[in-house]
C-alpha cells in the first residue's frame, strides 16, 4: 500500500475561516456529547437498556446534534473539507470495511447503525480540522474536560455517597470510574499542552487542576499512566523543537526511558505493587484471552463492526467473566474481534504513518501548538492499551480524524485563512 505519496498532498493550502463564538459553543457542545457527558442523565430518564428502535438506544439520538454541528461548521468550506478528505485518504478504508461488514455481521442492523454513526463522527473530525487550528482544538478539549470534571464534582457533592462500587472511586457523570478517568485525563493532557505553549495560561491552569484532581479521585490507574506518557511526549517534542540539533537524541532517549519505565511498572512485581495491580491487571488479561479465543473463530474479517459483543461469541465471553463487560478493554483487540486482521491492518498502518508524520510536523512547524496532533496520537494509542476507543463513534475517533487531516493537509505547517492571511499551525 503506497501511503507516503498520497500523504504528500498535505502541502496543499487549506482555506479556513477563524471560527466565532457560535462555532466554538456548538463545537464544545458536540465534544461533550461525544465524550458521553450526558449519558448518566439520559440513563436516569429512560433507563439503562431503553431502545428507541431495535438496535438503536436512546443515547444514539444525541449524535444528531453532532452531525448537525459538522454540517454547520463545514457549510461554505466544502473545498477545504474535500482537500482534507483527499489528503487523509488512508484513514477512510476502514470506514468502508465497517459498512461492508454488514454483509457478514452477526447483527447487521447494529453494524449499519454503528457504521453510519462512525461516518458522521468522522465528518465532525474533518470539520474540526477545517475550522480549528491544533492550538484551538487543544483549548476546546481542555474546556471539555474541565466542564466534565466540574460536573462530576457537583454530582458527588449533590449526591453524597454516589461514588460507585470501586472502593470510593469517583464515577461522576459516568457509570464507571475508568470512563470518567479517561476523559478527564485527556483534559489534563490538552491543558498541559496549552500551558506549555503559553495559550490562555490562567484558564489552562484551571482546567489542568480540575481535570487532574478528578482523575486522581477516579482512581483510574490506567488514566494516570496515559497522562504520564502523553505529557512526557509533549515535553520531549518541545525539547526537540528547542534544541533541533539534538532532536534525535532527545526523542530516541526519551522514548527509550519511557519504555523502560513502563516495563518496570507493568512487568515486574515491584512495579505492579506500586500500581496496586495484580499480574492480570485487574482481570484484563483474562478478558484478552477470552476475546482472542472467540475472535479467532472469524480471524480475517471478524464478526461485523459493533457486532461481536451482542452476538453469541461476545455474550459467551461476558458470561464467563465475573462482572458485566461489553468491550475487550483494548481497542486493538476489539477491532480484531469485529473486523478481523483486515480491520487491524487498516487501522494500524495509517495510525503508524500518521503518527510518524505528526512528529515530523511538530518538529518543523514554527508554531508550538503544532505539537498537539502528535501528543494526542500518543494519548490515543496509550489509552487504547487498557480501554476501548479506537474505532468508536466517540470523541477519541473525532480527534484522531482531525489530527490525521491536519497532519496530511498541513504537513508543511502552513494554512491559509479565507482572507488569505497566512497563519502557522
Amino acid at each position: 500500500m503506497a501511503l507516503q505519496p498520497a500523504l504528500e498532498l498535505d502541502s496543499i493550502a487549506v482555506e479556513v475561516t477563524a471560527p466565532g463564538w457560535r462555532a466554538r459553543l456548538m463545537t464544545l457542545g458536540a465534544l461533550l456529547i461525544l465524550a458521553d457527558a450526558f449519558d448518566r442523565i439520559l440513563i436516569a430518564v429512560v433507563g439503562v437498556n431503553a431502545l428507541l428502535l431495535p438496535g438503536l438506544p436512546y443515547s444514539r439520538l444525541l449524535l444528531l446534534p453532532v452531525f448537525t454541528a459538522a454540517g454547520w461548521l463545514l457549510a461554505g468550506h466544502l473545498r477545504s473539507a474535500a482537500n482534507n478528505v483527499r489528503a487523509a485518504w488512508p484513514l477512510w478504508p476502514v470506514l468502508g470495511l465497517s459498512f461492508l461488514s454488514v454483509a457478514w455481521s452477526a447483527v447487521p442492523t447494529t453494524t449499519l447503525l454503528w457504521a453510519i454513526a462512525l461516518l458522521g463522527v468522522s465528518a465532525f473530525g474533518v470539520a474540526l480540522a477545517v475550522r480549528f487550528s491544533p492550538q484551538d482544538q487543544a483549548a476546546l478539549v481542555a474546556a471539555t474536560g474541565a466542564i466534565i470534571a466540574l460536573g462530576s464534582i457537583m454530582w458527588v457533592l449533590l449526591l453524597p455517597g454516589r461514588y460507585g462500587p470501586w472502593s470510593g472511586a469517583w464515577e461522576g457523570l459516568y457509570v464507571h470510574k475508568n470512563l470518567l478517568g479517561r476523559i478527564v485525563a485527556l483534559g489534563v493532557v490538552a491543558a498541559a499542552v496549552d500551558l506549555a505553549i503559553g495559550h490562555r495560561r490562567p484558564l489552562a491552569l484551571l482546567a489542568f487542576l480540575l481535570c487532574f484532581g478528578v482523575t486522581v479521585a477516579s482512581r483510574s490507574q490506567a488514566s494516570l499512566l496515559d497522562i504520564v506518557v502523553a505529557v512526557a511526549a509533549a515535553m520531549l517534542l518541545l525539547g526537540a523543537r528547542r534544541w533541533p540539533r539534538q532532536a534525535t537524541v532527545i526523542l530516541a532517549g526519551g522514548a527509550a526511558a519511557i519504555g523502560v519505565a513502563l516495563i518496570l511498572l507493568l512487568a515486574t512485581p515491584a512495579g505492579l505493587a506500586l500500581l496496586t495491580r495484580s499480574y492480570t491487571f485487574n482481570g484484563r488479561t483474562v478478558i484478552w484471552k477470552l476475546v482472542t479465543a472467540s475472535a479467532m473463530q472469524k480471524p480475517w474479517f471478524g464478526h461485523g463492526y459493533g457486532a461481536f459483543w451482542p452476538s453469541a461469541p461476545g455474550l459467551n465471553v461476558a458470561a464467563a467473566f465475573y462482572v458485566p463487560i461489553n468491550h475487550a478493554h483494548n481497542g486493538f483487540l476489539d477491532v480484531f474481534a469485529e473486523l478481523g486482521v483486515a480491520g487491524v491492518v487498516l487501522v494500524c498502518v495509517p495510525l503508524a504513518v500518521i503518527g510518524f508524520a505528526a512528529c515530523r510536523q511538530a518538529l518543523r512547524s514554527r508554531d508550538d501548538g503544532a505539537i498537539w496532533p502528535a501528543v494526542y496520537l500518543v494519548f490515543f494509542v496509550a489509552s487504547n492499551a487498557a480501554e476501548s476507543g479506537l474505532l468508536r463513534h466517540k470523541i477519541y475517533w473525532a480527534l484522531y480524524a482531525a489530527a490525521a487531516c491536519h497532519v496530511a493537509s498541513n504537513r508543511s505547517g502552513r494554512a491559509v485563512r479565507a482572507d488569505h492571511a497566512p497563519v502557522r499551525g
